[in-house]
């Protein structure tokens, strides 16, 4: 009886360090469901939409997405969620509404995605977005750049915005950490041990100092409405917090999130740059 007792502990013990061995090795790939493939911007229907190259601080190459803006509008700098690549069809749609009215856009195919060189890590897609910020810089001035990320790229911008001065940081479907999301996911697992990538939005959203934005939708089942709320709780004033009934964790834009983050905008430009 105890031969057999142990054998099946044996069996389990086997199991269970197989599959920990299989998450840690394909983790980044978990995490980066990337889409390598150059997206045609001639299918977008996106006005004015141009692409561009531009190079980070270690030599990679990124496709960038441009829409200049009309009228002295500001620009948004994009870093987008971790699927696919800049034509997600969710987000060709926001593109396309949060430039209607001559808002700017500077929209990043991070490392690895879309025709950009490289493989991403959260170290990477920290210079992905500085190489990305530079380049708003060079053309417009960090006056008019609003730092704008969703889902995964909502841990990018937040780390931009608290080394770089923008005039707002924009979160839509935030987390507090990669690994609180993913230890929901995988409860058997040591997520904190293990995990490479955590992006700890949670440990620095208190240390910017940029007006800040959070979307999140109450029907968000990739990042429960509760990881946004956190993270208001945690950052300091200017800050305002939107909950879209209904929303889901892609189809904010549809709910009218548009309205608020321009809303935001012509508040956040009304204050004094720091």
């Amino acid at each position: 009886m105890l031969k057999l007792i142990y054998r099946g502990t044996f069996v389990i013990l086997a199991i269970y360090a197989t599959a920990l061995a299989y998450l840690f090795v394909n983790q980044r790939a978990l995490l980066y469901p990337l889409k390598a493939e150059l997206a045609d911007i001639s299918r977008t229907g996106i006005a004015r939409l141009e692409q561009i190259k531009i190079k980070t601080s270690d030599n990679e190459q990124l496709i960038v997405w441009l829409v200049p803006p009309r009228n002295n509008k500001a620009v948004l700098l994009y870093f987008p969620g971790n699927a696919g690549n800049l034509a997600h069809p969710e987000r060709v749609y926001a593109f396309k509404k949060l430039t209607a009215d001559g808002t700017g856009l500077l929209a990043v195919s991070y490392r690895g995605y879309g025709g950009s060189s490289g493989h991403p890590t959260e170290d990477g897609l920290r210079l992905d977005a500085l190489a990305l910020y530079d380049e708003g810089v060079r053309r417009y001035g960090a006056q008019q750049l609003f730092a704008f990320g969703h889902s995964l790229g909502s841990g990018v911008a937040a780390k931009l915005a608290l080394e770089k001065k923008v005039a707002g940081l924009i979160l839509e479907a935030p987390y507090t950490s990669t690994a609180a999301i993913a230890q929901k996911r995988y409860w058997y697992v040591p997520i904190s041990l293990l995990m490479l990538d955590q992006f700890h939005t949670e440990e620095i959203i208190d240390k910017i100092n940029a007006p800040i934005l959070i979307l999140h939708g109450d029907q968000d089942k990739v990042i429960p409405v509760s990881e946004g709320q956190k993270l208001f709780e945690l950052a300091k004033e200017p800050k305002q917090l939107v909950i879209f009934a209904g929303g889901k964790h892609d189809n904010l834009q549809h709910l009218g999130a548009t309205a608020d983050i321009h809303k935001f905008i012509l508040s956040a430009r009304a204050e004094k740059f720091k």
